[in-house]
């Protein structure tokens, strides 16, 4: 009979079961009369019923009173129990033991608290692992690694460390960036733009209010492609359009992104190079990985969606307690890992293949022998790849990639000066597939890559 994981977090709890994932469950719950109701369907009556619908409930799981009780839920853990009782409900057939995959933030007393919901709800609690060991990827030994994951009100940034086992080694949180806070700061620069071109403001009635946080993710999703994403809200009889562009977003969640950063350099080892393994959730932000990348010494992974409930899964038989008790694990020896979603190349692979694109924000450009321009000083009738500057005082940056008879270069153009794998490039440079580009004056990272059937083309 099989094991089921679920990783604890408030912005979706996330359930593995036989390898597979099933549907998230976000944190928040609506309690209005008689009426008891959790997950998605509380969440889209967030902004239409706010004085009912609360979603810190996991974030300060403890016995404290509500604002507001009632007879169906008096403190914060009822409304905990009543999203588990859901979550199980739709799992336990078949079921013969659950793993809890728990954030960092997570104090003694909430571990205790968990432990005592889940058997009130008959959950056959197998043990409990820290989200970020469980999500992290085998590095080699002695690797200095951080995990960063958003939880709806807070981020959290683990410390590991990889020897003979991987274990934490610290926890730093910041209730000011949580996704909530990015997504309030996001809201709130759309409702000005609509303001400001066509004096319809989505926040001055609830139903569009939260028609605008409902088309948000979709939003930052294209803006992670995309330059510029137009956004369009019916209301009134009319539709109203927005043009929302990617600088402009950095701009309003900068403060939010750098204290994440800041988080970061708390807790990793000082000085020391830092392999920063970034959830699916946190990358689904515009612009946060190529920061997070810009920071000196650090290089970004991105971990595949559910890697926290996916590794609990994989290392079940590690984490599972001794009949009769259950123990919290913050330590996993070798073995089997979460494969992350981005991988560097072999040495020696990389070294074989000639790069074809340059990979930005999931669009691939292709190499030719007319030079490809890259920076943040493009015209717009210029052909290229325009970034967004770090800062409006920040000086403009150029660089140009061409093939080159058998070999892809880089030529530096700008008066910032161009960065390849994070070291200064003088005058121009060989590229290689898997290589990372940054232009000083721009935050965001490009890298190198071979298109499979492109290569075979050349090659028959």
């Amino acid at each position: 009979m099989p094991t089921v994981a679920i990783e604890l977090n408030d912005a979706g709890v996330t359930i593995a079961r036989q390898g597979t994932l099933l549907p998230e469950s976000p944190g928040y719950a609506l309690v209005d009369g008689e009426q008891l109701v959790v997950g998605a369907e509380a969440r889209e009556q967030a902004r239409l019923q706010p004085r009912h619908v609360h979603s810190r409930f996991w974030d300060r799981l403890a016995l404290d009173p509500l604002p507001r009780p009632t007879p169906l839920a008096r403190t914060q853990a009822d409304l905990a129990c009543a999203h588990l009782s859901q979550i199980w409900g739709h799992v336990r057939e078949g079921c013969d033991g659950v793993v809890f995959a728990v954030p960092g933030s997570f104090s003694h007393a909430q571990l205790g608290l968990l432990l005592g919901i889940a058997q009130s709800c008959s959950m056959p609690v197998a043990g409990m692992v820290d989200a970020a060991v469980a999500a992290t990827p085998a590095s080699e030994s002695g690797h200095n690694l951080v995990h960063v994951d958003l939880q709806l009100h807070r981020a959290v940034v683990t410390g590991l460390r990889f020897t003979t086992s991987l274990m934490r080694t610290g926890v730093g949180t910041n209730a000011q960036a949580g996704l909530a806070s990015l997504h309030d700061a996001a809201v709130k620069l759309i409702a000005e733009l609509f303001v400001r071109h066509t004096r319809f403001d989505p926040l001055h009635r609830a139903r569009t209010e939260q028609q605008l946080y409902d088309l948000l993710p979709e939003c930052l999703g294209r803006l992670r492609r995309d330059d510029r994403v137009e956004i369009r809200m019916r209301a009134g009889g009319k539709t109203h359009g927005a043009v929302l562009r990617h600088d402009w977003l950095l701009e309003a969640l900068g403060p939010r992104y750098r204290q994440i950063a800041e988080l970061i350099e708390e807790t990793r080892e000082p000085g020391e190079p830092t392999l920063v393994n970034l959830s699916s959730r946190a990358n689904a932000l515009p612009g946060l990985a190529d920061l997070l990348g810009g920071l000196s010494g650090c290089e970004v992974v991105v971990l595949e969606p559910g890697a926290a409930a996916l590794g609990a899964l994989a290392r079940e038989a590690e984490i599972r307690s001794a009949e009769g008790s259950v123990r919290f694990v913050s330590a996993l020896g070798g073995g089997r890992r979460v494969v992350p979603v981005r991988e560097s190349k072999p040495p020696r692979e990389r070294e074989t293949l000639r790069p074809t694109h340059v990979l930005h924000r999931d669009v691939a450009h292709r190499i030719g022998t007319t030079p490809l321009a890259i920076g943040t000083a493009i015209a717009d009738a210029e052909p290229g790849i325009r970034l967004a500057p770090s800062s409006r005082s920040a000086p403009p940056g150029r660089c140009a990639i061409f093939l080159d008879g058998s070999e892809v270069r880089i030529e530096d153009h700008g008066e910032s000066g161009t960065l390849v794998n994070d070291e200064k490039v003088e005058g121009t440079a060989q590229l290689h597939v898997g290589d990372r580009i940054r232009v000083s004056a721009s935050g965001e990272e490009l890298r190198l890559i071979a298109v499979d059937d492109e290569r075979r083309g050349r090659e028959a």
